[in-house]
């Protein structure tokens, strides 16, 4: 299988990530952040396998560690917003960056906005 190898974040930026992320849930009552039933030992890890040992501060040397710290420092670039290079970004009327909805076409041509906002300008 081809791959692209990258350098990941600093998995405390993806850990906090994903704290956040397991705390919260979205529309339909869904949980922010699911694991398939069958990444098993994903879910042994976030379970009780990626644990500190009282007073001390990193887990131990094992599997689980090793699978959740490469997993953290993915989710450390989505929590970055380096994680898509294909990413479709605008910009509010203010200068604050968004993230647009995917492309329509092969094209290039965005896809328009499903509400549209009648105090900013249609591009």
């Amino acid at each position: 299988m081809p791959a692209q190898v990258a350098q990941g974040a600093n998995p405390e930026k993806g850990r906090a990530y994903l704290r956040d992320k397991l705390g919260r849930v979205v529309r339909g009552g869904m949980p922010a952040f699911q694991v398939d039933s069958r990444a098993r030992r994903t879910l042994a890890a976030i379970s009780a396998g990626y644990a500190r040992k009282f007073g001390k501060p990193d887990p131990e040397p094992a599997i689980h560690r090793t699978l959740m710290e490469g997993i953290e420092s993915a989710l450390g670039l989505v929590a970055l917003g380096l994680a898509d290079d294909n990413a479709n970004w605008s910009y509010t009327a203010d200068g604050r960056r968004y993230r647009r909805y995917g492309l329509a076409s092969a094209d290039g041509r965005a896809a328009p906005h499903r509400l549209r906002n009648p105090n900013y300008p249609v591009q």
